[in-house]
């Protein structure tokens, strides 16, 4: 069973790299053969079998495929669910007349880590589920949905479209939906559907805000809905980059506040950038920091110094008395004093 994948999403990343795990391969790739070329193909198992391998040998590669490494951790999830959708697609073809053998899967298995320790670069992990397939292909819709959800920021932030940005509101509003109504059929007696959906912090029924962020689009901007902010940090932040950047002004929809995250023009290295002046804002406060150590040490050393010449003073006045008055020719020091009186005990 595989999650059916709505037509305007098939040119997303998400749905592009798994288009490429289940196609088929149609020539000859030895690279593919040279190490299963002992397989013999007589029987259907074992002709299914050595496809199969052949099939995994490129997906594993795919991994690696100029991505970084969250992308990387997304893929290796990709490839596992494929493998167990491909297991589990034959024994239910053959209506349970003819299962894939133990054997047969621990040679699966075998071949995986075969594969991982020849690209130690990929590095990805044989995933064992916990939670049955059908639930783990709709756990595949939030992965890809937060897949596609950061292509679309990043694509925003290079080059920002109203249009682009209407676009990508309807996908989040769509997603919503859909994941959430899908999520409820996952709930049984043994495990809640948020142990299932839960990737990440922002890829989480158990944060549905954070990863469903509301998004309007106006004034040739984007918006996104406000998260709770308990010391107000943020409130103050907005106000210091707003008088760097007048469009950075939030909005009120309802009764819900809603922050600019990036407009048109901000993707320019000319002038004020968001991430400019937050370095900007960070400097300051070190600076701040910094110069109230400095000045708090020059006023240390400054007192040690007062204390030292009235230490001084003091010394040199006393002496100056002793020279005056005179001493005593039978006056020892206190040291001595001290000294002789311990010799005697």
């Amino acid at each position: 069973m595989e999650p059916v994948t709505q037509k305007k999403d098939v040119n997303l990343p998400a749905e592009l790299f798994y288009n490429k795990l289940i196609k088929n391969i149609e020539e000859d790739d030895e690279s593919l053969n040279s190490n299963h070329a002992h397989i013999s193909t007589e029987k259907e198992e074992i002709y299914w079998l050595k496809n199969l391998l052949r099939k995994l040998i490129r997906n594993y590669k795919y991994i690696g495929d100029d991505y970084n490494v969250l992308s990387k951790e997304k893929r290796c999830r990709d490839v596992n669910l494929w493998l167990d959708s491909e297991i589990n697609t034959y024994n239910e073809k053959t209506n349970g007349n003819q299962v894939v053998r133990p054997y047969w899967r621990n040679y699966i298995e075998t071949v995986w880590q075969q594969l991982q320790y020849r690209n130690k670069d990929i590095n990805c992990y044989r995933q064992i589920n916990n939670f049955p397939l059908k639930d783990m292909h709709k756990r595949k819709e939030l992965d890809d949905f937060c897949e596609n959800r950061n292509y679309y920021e990043n694509n925003l932030k290079n080059y920002f479209s109203e249009g682009k940005c209407q676009e990508y509101a309807q996908y989040v509003a769509d997603k919503k939906e859909s994941i959430l109504g899908n999520a409820k059929s996952v709930s049984n007696g043994f495990y809640n559907y948020a142990d299932v959906y839960n990737l990440s912090d922002k890829c989480s029924l158990q944060n549905i805000e954070e990863t469903f962020l509301q998004v309007e689009c106006r004034n040739e901007c984007m918006y996104q809905k406000k998260t709770y902010d308990m010391f107000g940090i943020g409130k103050w932040f907005n106000r210091i980059i707003s008088t760097f950047k007048p469009s950075y002004r939030s909005i009120d929809i309802g009764n819900e506040s809603f922050s600019p995250v990036m407009c048109r023009g901000w993707e320019s290295s000319s002038g004020v950038t968001y991430s400019n002046v937050a370095f900007t804002v960070i400097l300051l406060v070190l600076g701040f920091f910094f110069y109230s150590y400095l000045k708090h040490r020059r006023k240390m050393r400054t007192s040690n110094r007062r204390r030292a010449k009235k230490r001084w003073r003091t010394i040199v006045e006393s002496e100056e008395n002793e020279r005056v008055i005179g001493t005593p020719p039978n006056f020892d020091s206190e040291y001595d004093y001290e000294y002789e009186s311990g010799e005697e005990e």
